[in-house]
């Protein structure tokens, strides 16, 4: 059962509300710089791709590729 004060305080590092966290005072810069260095490097999970992939002459070359 999560509490309503635990949902509050995750809601306070949402990075959509962060902003406004800090502009009402409910956060301070320096708790979400702790809040930011205390993350997990999650970098080995990440999927890189090229930024060609999403330009038409990249799918075009992708597309191309995978035809038989």
């Amino acid at each position: 059962m999560v509490l309503l004060s635990d949902a509050v305080q995750f809601k306070k590092f949402d990075t959509r509300l962060v902003e406004r966290s800090i502009s009402r005072g409910a956060l301070s810069s320096s708790e979400l710089e702790v809040a930011l260095k205390q993350l997990p490097d999650d970098s080995e999970n990440a999927t890189w791709v090229s930024v060609d992939t999403f330009t038409d002459e990249g799918a075009d070359e992708a597309s191309s590729s995978h035809s038989v």
